[in-house]
């Protein structure tokens, strides 16, 4: 009898679990570029874009209008694989960040070089975000 107890509370648990909703982690790349994104409140997502920090360049971001975004790690570059002997090959970058709050927003992420003052950026990725409740 404790057995079958025990056997129908794991069943339920696991049933329960089933139902839970769960919000997958979202990848964009420069393909979503000037695209709608909708997201869920305390979704994550990945911006992930090539890179080539040796040629002096980077990916710096600018949230636009309410600004809800919560950057979750620093961002991460990822070497591609290069031919043996190769040096300075490019890879990718990510970013990874969290939808606090419901809304609308505009990300804009440019490439180019920090240091080089009064320079148009090489490439601009821009991400309309709308953010929907967590139960919606």
């Amino acid at each position: 009898m404790k057995t079958l107890g025990i056997l129908s509370l794991v069943l339920a648990a696991t049933l329960l679990a089933g139902c839970a909703t769960t919000t997958t982690t979202k990848t964009l790349t420069v393909l979503d570029n000037n695209q709608q994104v909708n997201l869920t409140a305390g979704q994550l997502f990945v911006v992930e874009l090539e890179a080539s920090p040796t040629t002096g360049y980077r990916w710096d971001y600018q949230q636009e209008g309410n600004a809800f975004l919560e950057p979750v790690d620093a961002p991460r570059y990822q070497a591609g694989a290069a031919p043996m002997g190769m040096v300075g090959g490019g890879g990718r970058e990510y970013f990874t960040f969290r939808a606090a709050n419901a809304g609308q927003q505009t990300l804009k992420l440019e490439y180019h070089r920090p240091f080089e003052r009064d320079v148009a950026p090489v490439q601009t990725v821009v991400y309309n975000l709308v953010v929907g409740g967590k139960g919606q």
